[in-house]
């Protein structure tokens, strides 16, 4: 290595250094498992994922066990259901990282494919992969839940194309809600498709392509369902298993439902009675002053000063493109303006629960699945951080709570973190750059042997690699001042700096026609 490589690389580790310095300073949780986790293998964090410490209430465990396994049941069948709730008797744990839509974006791929290669490999008897995804994105989130993503090269560059199953004006309304694709708008694209895609798509490629879009997306029974997230719960188990590949289908089946939804249910059946401490947190004047004091400022829930986030519920009035704020005021939950309000009692939210002009925030749904029912939830890099918040917050307010247990452990881990950044899966380019592969790039592209890959490439990252490795997008969200001047130090920088680019085994090759 000549001088001014060894200074390049020096500067590199150097920048990733104050990076990391600066991040931990507001992720506290993330700095912590980093300095505690951080030198142990991929493979060997995630294989121990679903186990829990946190001994939950039995009676509150099958309450929440039922109403996954029954949504299970209306979506993907009753031996589905049979499956997941014998597992979460076993495994009382869930992904909460996703947005929900078509899994395909890498960023929510990662750690489904982390937890489904353990999997393969004997580590556990898990035949799920359980996520209650957050359908609060709007479909303008740049997770993209509008559509689909895939790679081609065109004159020597990377293109990343979009296969999307709505057109743009549907970008400002909130996936929660919003009713199912048409199958002529995607029939549509698809022939558009055809005109532009065959000089990118070798013939076996772009036949792969078809149909996989004919038989997940464009079959009959996606449109007997009444709303894109139940679309998105079936599509996801049927794209799952085309990302197995022949030699694992139906080792591992991925169930992808909307969190809100299960946590409406769970209000509805449950907690509109006057007598759960769900109840009194809702509706007890005397815990507002502690909920208000304990939960200010916390992401994911409200802050009252600068006005953001919500009280407890998000209101989606009837016709409306956006999601409304919602303030406690008196005896209403009310937005801004007053120009939509409900009624803060059992009645009035039970009532518009079910007519869905309002839905539950992150804080509640964290609160119920968690802090209530003691779920361990496993979420992404900055979940453990606001969770953790949230759970310190909530121990406190149960002092104050009339129905909450004494001298028990209040809460489950709130810091179990699911990779969910770019870590195993890359396609090597023309360039011979590394790139992350979308799921349908692993289906276009990937090898027979890629999960053999997977397994192998996950022995030797560690959690710090890839905790090294997603530093740079989340300092320039949490320092957007600071941007320009580390203007072009990114993922591939990282991955020199650490190492991790002698590590990477590509499990495809980008080329050109």
């Amino acid at each position: 290595m000549n001088p001014t490589q060894s200074r390049s690389l020096q500067d590199s580790r150097s920048t990733l250094e104050k990076i990391r310095s600066a991040l931990f300073q507001n992720r506290k949780v993330l700095g912590q498992l980093y300095r505690e986790m951080g030198d142990i293998s991929l493979y060997d964090y995630i294989k121990h994922q679903s186990k829990s410490s946190f001994i939950s209430d039995p009676s509150r465990r099958k309450e929440i066990i039922g109403i996954i396994s029954d949504e299970v049941e209306r979506l993907l069948g009753k031996e589905r259901a049979v499956s997941c709730a014998e597992q979460l008797e076993r495994n009382y744990f869930v992904i909460t990282a996703d947005h929900h839509g078509p899994l395909c974006q890498q960023n929510f791929l990662t750690g489904h494919l982390l937890a489904a290669t353990t999997t393969l490999n004997g580590e556990n008897n898990n035949q799920n992969i359980i996520v209650l995804s957050c359908a609060n994105i709007s479909f303008d989130n740049v997770s993209f839940p509008r559509g689909l993503v895939y790679h081609t090269v065109n004159n020597g560059e990377v293109i990343l194309n979009s296969f999307p199953f709505f057109p743009r004006k549907v970008r400002p309304f909130p996936v929660f809600r919003f009713p199912h694709y048409e199958k002529e708008f995607v029939d549509e694209n698809f022939q558009k498709l055809k005109l532009t895609e065959k000089a990118n798509l070798s013939e076996s490629q772009f036949i792969s392509l078809q149909e996989t879009i004919d038989s997940i997306f464009l079959k009959e029974d996606q449109f007997k369902l009444d709303s894109f997230s139940d679309q998105v719960t079936v599509m996801n188990a049927q794209l799952w298993q085309k990302y197995l590949t022949s030699k694992h289908e139906g080792k591992i089946n991925l169930v992808t439902l909307e969190q809100e939804n299960i946590v409406m249910k769970a209000l509805l059946k449950y907690h509109l009675s006057g007598t759960t401490e769900i109840d009194e947190l809702l509706f007890s004047q005397k815990l507002i002053p502690y909920i208000e004091q304990y939960f200010d400022g916390i992401s994911g829930a409200f802050d009252l000063k600068n006005k953001k986030g919500t009280y407890m519920f998000w209101g989606y009035p009837k016709d409306a493109k956006y999601r409304a704020q919602l303030w406690r005021r008196g005896d209403f939950l009310e937005t801004e303006d007053g120009s939509f309000r409900v009624k803060l009692d059992p009645t009035g939210i039970r009532q518009a629960l079910e007519e869905k002009t309002i839905y539950p925030s992150t804080l509640l749904s964290f609160i119920l699945l968690s802090f209530y029912y003691g779920l361990k939830l496993a979420g992404g890099y900055r979940q453990i951080d606001y969770f953790t918040s949230m759970k310190h917050a909530y121990d406190k307010l149960q002092m104050h709570i009339k129905s909450a247990p004494l001298n028990e452990p209040s809460t489950p881990e709130t810091t179990e973190l699911d990779p969910s950044r770019p870590i195993i899966a890359f396609l090597k380019t023309p360039s011979g750059d590394f790139i992350p592969a979308t799921g349908l790039d692993m289906i276009l592209y990937g090898q027979d042997n890629m999960w053999e890959t997977f397994g192998e490439m996950m022995k030797t990252i560690t959690l710090g690699d890839a905790i090294n490795r997603a530093c740079p997008s989340y300092y320039y969200s949490d320092f957007p001042e600071e941007v320009e001047p580390l203007a072009g130090f990114g993922e591939k920088e990282v991955e020199v700096a650490i190492g991790l680019d002698k590590k990477i085994i590509p499990i495809g090759q980008l080329s050109p026609l």
